[in-house]
């Protein structure tokens, strides 16, 4: 038992991302928010003063707008430390505590004047770390399930590459955006304005994804002897295309999947004649 816990929390897990921090951070201070002001737990439901609506709700944007921050920082000052459960619960914890104690000053200076540091902020911690418990374990169970899919994902591609099946990844120009195709499984390519559609087969169906670049920025990824301009505009897996169709100079190239038809340009017709040949 007490292994299996070891083994949960030294397992690695995903770098987060900047985006993921701030959509943490704004998930703990919406449901802080909330749960303060729907059920008061600071002894205040009893009490009217000035603005107390947006005075409650202000320990939400406190949140938010002080743990995202610290976060990042304590994630660059330990930015040696492997990135495993146990770091990320030490992390979670030490932002939990700077929080806590700035929304106790905001608790201090605008909500109850008459509490002190000296006499009020331990029950203040417990009473906030029964309000955090929730959201904080939903955070970590999140970055577990993180690892887990990142695992599952690694074990598909390990299983297809050892079956002998090549994996291409194709990345954006935006960085962020990064998908990984099984080679046999991408038909082409086409140019859309600052973005490339990639057509790819998946359940028996033709679908699509954009991705940010170029044509020859995607190209440049992939193996130049399987895929091939036949257009300025467009770039074919040559595995997949058995026909070509000629039409007053021009052509087009037929495929065997679902009758994908991707045209050709004068200049390329018989670059796209060896393909007919090769695949035949």
């Amino acid at each position: 038992m007490l292994s299996s816990i070891i083994e949960v929390f030294t397992k690695k897990i995903p770098k987060q991302s900047i985006k993921g921090q701030a959509l943490e951070a704004a998930f703990l201070g919406i449901f802080v928010g909330i749960f303060i002001y729907v059920f008061q737990p600071f002894g205040t439901y009893e009490d009217n003063f000035l603005y107390k609506t947006q005075l409650l709700l202000g320990y939400g944007v406190i949140i938010f707008v002080t743990y995202f921050p610290i976060k990042l920082g304590i994630s660059f000052l330990l930015r040696k430390w492997k990135v495993n459960l146990l770091s990320e619960t030490f992390i979670i914890f030490v932002n939990f505590l700077l929080v806590d104690a700035i929304c106790f000053q905001y608790f201090i200076t605008y909500i109850n004047k008459t509490s002190t540091w000296k006499s009020n902020f331990d029950d203040f911690v417990i009473l906030s770390f029964a309000i955090g418990a929730l959201p904080l374990l939903l955070v970590l169970f999140w970055r577990y399930f993180q690892s887990q899919h990142e695992s599952l994902i690694q074990n598909q591609n390990t299983n297809h590459l050892s079956s002998g099946q090549s994996t291409i990844e194709l990345q954006g120009q935006n960085r962020s955006e990064v998908y990984q195709f099984m080679e046999e499984d991408l038909i082409y390519l086409q140019s859309s304005g600052n973005y490339v559609e990639v057509f790819f087969k998946k359940d028996n169906e033709i679908k699509s994804i954009l991705i940010r670049g170029t044509l020859s920025y995607i190209s440049d990824q992939l193996d130049q002897e399987t895929f091939v301009n036949v257009h300025r505009s467009y770039l074919v897996n040559r595995t997949h295309f058995s026909k070509l169709r000629k039409e007053q100079g021009k052509g087009m190239l037929l495929g065997e999947i679902l009758g994908v038809e991707v045209p050709v340009s004068r200049g390329n017709l018989a670059l796209a004649e060896q393909i007919v040949k090769d695949f035949r």
